[in-house]
């Protein structure tokens, strides 16, 4: 079953999440997981640890997405190295060694680095996006010109740098299509729990690692940042919830949603500029200081005076570093 948790920032999505994490600890129906992005993850064990108490990393795990595909894949015994940086490009480089007669448009890229870069990236972009060189050949075929040279010659670069990967290595962007591989001949199972939390968006890789959670049974919570009416504010995770709504649809499983409100102690300026930063009204009021505005130059500028404020907070206030994150 999915359920899907709803509500604007600071109602409580997450304090649910752990409490009910923390229901499940000491008895039976422990053995759950929350899933969180990977520079949050750090933050969320500390906070699940204070929640659940010091028995909590018998119940239960905190990871991200790679880190699930880490540990699913070593248990299955496929824990091969990953190519760092410099092992793509020599991967890259063999791959158009091989294929610099066939390509129309990237046949120079065999002698120039920053081409092979920028070849990873795409290939990058496609492997998030679940795009196979199937589908790069079939839209090829589906056009002319210059783009369709370009598509083929994707799809051609795209087979053969898998093939002098899967020599021995692991492609990093290949992780979370592999743990979808992996997780039918998982333990995952219908006596599994898994919480998803502090996501706006899924790329098509980690959608379909969700819908094979969701084959397995398991039971998945995801937690969106997403609030009432049709601001643009929550058009992303409005489009999130909706496509895994319809990957529960497809694979004929429940569907619960759960809607928090009321933001608690957070400053009533706070909430009116929440409610109307993207309403263009003409409502007005007084910030009383916990809401400034500031105008800078440029993106430098802006990272430098919120680099400036930050040590000042920690400085000057005792404001702690976790705390501004």
């Amino acid at each position: 079953m999915l359920n899907i948790y709803t509500g604007r920032a600071g109602t409580g999505k997450t304090r649910a999440v752990m409490e009910e994490i923390a229901a499940a600890v000491g008895n039976e129906s422990g053995g759950r997981i929350l899933v969180v992005p990977e520079q949050y993850s750090h933050e969320a064990e500390r906070e699940l640890c204070r929640v659940c108490g010091n028995s909590m990393s018998l119940y239960a795990d905190v990871m991200s997405f790679t880190g699930m595909a880490r540990t699913v894949l070593s248990r299955a015994g496929e824990g091969l190295p990953l190519l760092d940086k410099g092992g793509r490009i020599l991967c890259m480089a063999l791959a158009l060694d091989g294929l610099a007669s066939r390509l129309r448009v990237y046949g120079a890229a065999r002698r120039r680095p920053e081409m092979q870069t920028l070849l990873l990236s795409q290939l990058d972009e496609l492997k998030t996006a679940c795009v196979s060189p199937d589908a790069l050949t079939a839209a090829a075929d589906g056009c002319s010109g210059n783009l369709s040279d370009k598509l083929r010659d994707l799809a051609l670069i795209a087979e053969a740098y898998d093939a002098v990967v899967s020599n021995g290595r692991t492609d990093p962007s290949d992780r979370l299509t592999r743990l979808a591989e992996a997780i039918p001949e998982s333990d995952f199972g219908p006596g599994t729990y898994i919480y998803i939390d502090g996501f706006t968006d899924f790329t098509a890789q980690e959608r379909r690692v969700i819908a094979e959670l969701l084959k397995k049974g398991a039971e998945v919570t995801v937690c969106l940042t997403c609030g009432d009416g049709d601001s643009e504010v929550y058009a992303v995770p409005r489009a999130a919830m909706r496509a895994l709504e319809r990957t529960a649809g497809e694979l004929g499983e429940k569907v619960g949603h759960r809607s928090f409100e009321g933001a608690e102690g957070k400053k009533e300026p706070l909430k009116f500029f929440e409610d109307n930063m993207f309403t263009y009204t003409a409502a007005r009021m007084d910030g009383g200081g916990a809401v400034s505005l500031y105008r800078a130059s440029g993106v430098t500028a802006e990272c430098e005076l919120a680099a400036a404020e930050c040590v000042r907070l920690a400085r000057e206030t005792g404001c702690r570093w976790r705390d501004i994150a």
